[in-house]
């Protein structure tokens, strides 16, 4: 069954790159809503959003530690 995440589409911004974490709780995701590529990530049942990096370049392919606690690029 296809999984959704409440809130992850922006309608001012463009979301891409999901990847889920490896327990279905979590996706980060990339977004340019503050001008430029950065990673987000977020609880997919209640869509809290939290920008993991904050820089000038395009920050792009979100991906998980195996045991799911860390996000890299």
């Amino acid at each position: 069954m296809p999984r959704r995440a409440a809130g992850f589409i922006s309608p001012a911004a463009l979301d891409s790159e999901p990847s889920w974490s490896p327990d279905g709780s979590l996706i980060a995701f990339r977004s340019d809503r503050d001008g430029d590529g950065e990673i987000y990530v977020m609880r997919i049942d209640i869509g809290n959003e939290r920008r993991l990096t904050n820089n000038v370049a395009n920050d792009m392919f979100p991906a998980w530690s195996s045991d799911g606690t860390r996000t890299g690029r």
